[in-house]
């Protein structure tokens, strides 16, 4: 959680100068000089990794918003920085941001297509969305007809030819298949071994996925042992894995809280009832069973701030299924299992999943099937609020460097005082979120298809804030001294600041580092989002999420 704090000179060196040089157990400690600003952090991390960068700065000064020139305000999710649009006068007649306001628009997005029935992703100019064709298909720029790609011929001198390329193709990363220089973009691309059977390359800067070179001659993945087939009809569990790094936020003279880096989990429940034996088609459906965050933690303050979901969020009757698709084929490099990639909107509705995440300043005037603003937010735990309700752990402490070498968990502060630093303003414990991810996932199994591991698709972990509980018993100094009860409800300038403030993870793929401008200990390449698969019973058998959450993967 992410703390924007202003601190006083004369406070700050009478109570923090003890502490600020101690750092998280996620910060080398070596922050260079010139420290960035929170939006030129967040512009750095995001276009590091080729998604939209998410207004999650203090107040959203400038705003602009995203809306697709070919694209009705429907069809889009309203942002702020996040993107801006191709032409800018269709802001302006929205009524959204006044003419002449000096708005500084980062390039614009192009996007509100669907292809196959399912919308696709934006795309960051120059790239183009686009539908593939059969054309594509045979040059292997693509898998299969009528997919979401993009057209890359206008990058300078782009690599990519005139073809349609499939976003998101489907891998397991593999150091058998050769690696390549990256078209254009920011660094290798390591070898994977394609959902086909054949070696591909793992482009990461265009979210191409596990992609073939244009017109390059197939070769075939390394054989792997056993090969025997195996039936996938059954329940199983699957264990995401993604790595993320994240930037933290600088107040008055120090740095509020810390750069970090760790893992995000989430727990899948996938029944898997058929395969076309023609096709290889599966026919299944599943259930998020359980999300994970990493702590954040705040060196100046000593506090960490740890996110936990309720384990009634995965037990509500209310909570969105999961139809998955995907395709399931033996063959000499294993049998493999491989699900499309799909986003999924958890608290949070959106006419087009796709479109751009809104940022803080636009949510009130966000238009969904519901209506707009906070009918944006179902309630799908069930617990009568918006959103789905997150806790923030409020006791026990972390290990780290600070203060006698503990960080104490806490809730987070609901306003920019100085009086954090003396526990003298409201927190918030019980946060009110929307939420979005897109994960898809190739799992090669072993001979008796009871177990399997491999590579995932992880495109973006988004929140948003509908509102939050105050922590009962924290109030503000000296303006209140009564302590918050049970249930008080954030106000809205306190629920403004902490959805301003909310986390913009950058995810990593394999091989890539994080951004350089994050100052972390761990700046080892990344394995890239993984997956790992347990059978827990026949098809028919009635599999809770504990036990998914709970597996032995």
């Amino acid at each position: 959680m992410r703390a924007k704090l202003v601190l006083a000179w004369s406070i700050g060196l009478a109570v923090l100068g003890g502490c600020r040089f101690d750092r998280s157990p996620l910060s080398s400690g070596n922050r260079a000089d010139g420290v960035k600003t929170d939006a030129a952090v967040t512009a750095d991390v995001d276009a590091a990794s080729g998604v939209a960068a998410d207004a999650a700065s203090s107040g959203d000064g400038g705003a602009t918003a995203a809306v697709p020139a070919d694209a009705s305000l429907e069809d889009a999710a309203l942002t702020d920085s996040d993107a801006a649009v191709a032409d800018a006068a269709v802001v302006v007649d929205a009524g959204l941001i006044p003419p002449d306001s000096g708005t500084t628009a980062p390039p614009p997005m192009t996007g509100g297509l669907a292809c196959g029935g399912s919308f696709c992703a934006f795309g960051l100019d120059p790239e183009k969305p686009c539908c593939t064709t059969a054309a594509d298909v045979t040059s292997r720029a693509a898998r299969a007809v009528d997919r979401c790609g993009l057209d890359l011929s206008g990058i300078p001198s782009s690599p990519y030819g005139q073809h349609c390329w499939q976003r998101d193709q489907l891998g397991i990363v593999d150091d058998r298949c050769p690696a390549s220089a990256a078209g254009g973009g920011t660094g290798a691309e390591p070898g994977c071994c394609s959902d086909d059977g054949t070696c591909g390359t793992l482009n990461a800067d265009h979210k191409l996925g596990c992609r073939h070179e244009s017109g390059a001659a197939p070769r075939a993945c390394a054989m792997q042992p056993g090969g025997s087939t195996c039936d996938p009809i059954g329940t199983f569990g699957l264990w995401f894995t993604v790595d993320a790094a994240w930037g933290g936020r600088s107040g008055g003279l120090w740095d509020l809280t810390d750069d970090g880096r760790g893992k995000i989990e989430v727990y899948v429940l996938a029944k898997v009832s058929g395969v076309d034996a023609r096709t290889k088609r599966i026919d299944s459906k599943g259930r998020v069973c359980g999300v994970r965050l990493p702590p954040f933690y705040s060196t100046t303050l000593c506090e960490a701030y740890q996110p936990n979901f309720p384990v009634e969020v995965w037990e509500s009757s209310k909570l969105p299924g999961l139809t998955l698709t995907g395709r399931y084929d033996c063959a000499a490099n294993g049998c493999v299992l491989s699900i499309d990639p799909q986003t999924y909107l958890l608290g949070f509705d959106l006419t087009n999943p796709e479109a751009p995440w809104p940022g803080a300043s636009m949510v009130d005037q966000l238009r969904c099937p519901n209506g707009r603003g906070e009918g944006c937010f179902p309630d799908h735990d069930d617990d009568g609020r918006p959103g789905v309700g997150v806790n923030l752990s409020t006791s026990g402490m972390a290990a780290g460097s600070c203060r006698n070498g503990r960080y104490m968990y806490r809730g987070a502060p609901l306003s920019a005082s100085a009086a954090a630093i003396f526990d003298g303003v409201r927190r918030t414990d019980r946060l009110e979120l929307g939420i979005r991810t897109k994960l898809g996932a190739t799992t090669r199994f072993a001979n008796n298809c009871d177990r399997g591991q491999g590579s995932a698709i992880a495109e973006y972990v988004n929140s948003r804030a509908a509102g939050c509980l105050v922590q009962p018993g924290t109030f503000n100094w000296p303006n209140s001294g009564r302590p918050a009860g049970d249930a008080d409800a954030c106000e809205s300038a306190e629920a403004s600041f902490l959805d301003e403030n909310l986390p913009v993870y950058t995810l990593l793929a394999a091989s890539q580092t994080p951004d350089s401008s994050l100052d972390l200990a761990d700046r080892q390449p990344s394995r890239g989002p993984e997956v790992k698969a347990v059978r827990l019973g026949d098809v028919d058998d009635a599999v809770s999420c504990a036990e998914v959450r709970d597996a032995k993967y």
